[in-house]
């Protein structure tokens, strides 16, 4: 489970030095924060995420509301984690802590904002990106504003920290446009120069953001062998695939390189419940925990879903299961309710139970 504390910040909603659980603190954060646009004011806020599991800090820093850098927490530290170089080794607690943030915030605070508040965009060039590639913008822009104040608008939000080998090489203007020139080109369909560029590294030699980089350009053009080269692993491949792609990339990864972790992914989006359960040997996740918890439920098979919380200890599975049972006992208390009334004498009361219970059956149903 994960929490966050705030230990800094002076405004009369931020419970300072509590445990709040991370959908809340992210609610909060959002309304905080458009409260300061509206207010045209900045308030700088410290915090730390605990996540329960692993009794641990997973990420700390700061959050200055009012800045538009971000509409709430989980957002921030969206943009902001990549920025922070970790080894291989603590990679998939990383990229568990993306998927553990993502499985508790609702859709609505997932949202990419348009807005940029220290750069000036030029709205034409970017209507020619893509929409992957506009999710990309502003991110190289904070590096070279450091190095040359004003010398580009805009760039890719994926390359907002490069390793210190390419700011060796990025020490002059010149060095910098022709860079900048290559990531523009790719961009705009032009990838030869930038793959290039990645293909004489070795891939131990690339940060983080480099080397999801360029296993996205690999993805895209379907050279899975080539990126498998870049994860310890193709757990780990099928795990960035599903960040950073769509269904049909996992799908494509999958049949050219088949893991049990992609069967399970592929059969839970399909509602193939059988074949989720009966998938071994996955890497089971706090998020593929409770996944798997809800195909035994989709089963009716209470017992097997609460075999996996005794498994994992997982408490995003014993809030489903809780949830599970409460449903079923509604539901099957409105049907006593129904068996005992008479179709001809009650048939207005009957109707107004069948609607109760069909909420409750949604409800059952959206587990």
């Amino acid at each position: 489970m994960l929490h966050v504390n705030f230990t800094q910040g002076n405004h009369p909603k931020i419970p300072r030095h509590q445990r709040m659980p991370f959908d809340e603190a992210v609610k909060l954060s959002q309304e905080i924060e458009m409260d300061m646009r509206d207010q045209n004011k900045t308030i700088p806020a410290y915090f730390y995420v605990l996540d329960d599991d692993l009794n641990e800090e997973m990420y700390e820093g700061r959050f200055t509301f009012g800045s538009k850098q971000a509409p709430n927490l989980f957002m921030h530290i969206k943009k902001n984690l990549p920025k922070i170089r970790t080894s291989k080794e603590k990679e998939r607690i990383r990229l568990g802590f993306l998927e553990d943030m993502d499985a508790l915030v609702e859709e609505q605070y997932k949202f990419e904002e348009q807005i940029s508040p220290n750069e000036n965009v030029d709205a034409n060039y970017v209507s020619r990106l893509k929409r992957w590639q506009r999710k990309t913008v502003y991110g190289v822009a904070a590096f070279f504003v450091l190095t040359s104040i004003g010398l580009f608008s805009f760039f890719i939000l994926q390359l907002s920290s490069v390793s210190a080998e390419m700011q060796e090489v990025t020490n002059t203007k010149e060095t910098q446009e022709a860079k900048v020139s290559t990531y523009q080109d790719a961009l705009m369909g032009d990838e030869q120069e930038l793959l290039d560029y990645y293909k004489d590294k070795d891939p131990a030699d690339l940060s983080t953001q480099e080397r999801n980089i360029y296993a996205s350009f690999l993805a895209d053009k379907d050279q899975f062998q080539q990126m498998n080269k870049l994860f310890d692993n193709k757990a780990t491949a099928v795990e960035f695939i599903r960040l950073n792609k769509n269904t049909d990339t996992l799908n494509a990864y999958h049949d050219a390189f088949p893991t049990d972790e992609g069967a399970f992914e592929l059969a839970y989006q399909n509602g193939n419940y059988e074949k989720v359960i009966q998938t071994d040997n996955v890497d089971m996740t706090n998020r593929r925990s409770e996944m798997l918890a809800k195909a035994y439920l989709h089963q009716d098979d209470v017992e097997g879903a609460e075999q996996v919380y005794q498994n994992h200890q997982n408490d995003a599975v014993r809030e489903t299961i809780d949830t599970y049972q409460e449903n079923q006992s509604t539901i099957d208390d409105l049907n006593s309710q129904i068996d005992d009334l008479d179709e001809d004498e009650d048939a207005d009361k009957i109707e107004e139970l069948e609607q109760d219970k069909e909420e409750a059956q949604q409800q059952q149903d959206d587990l």
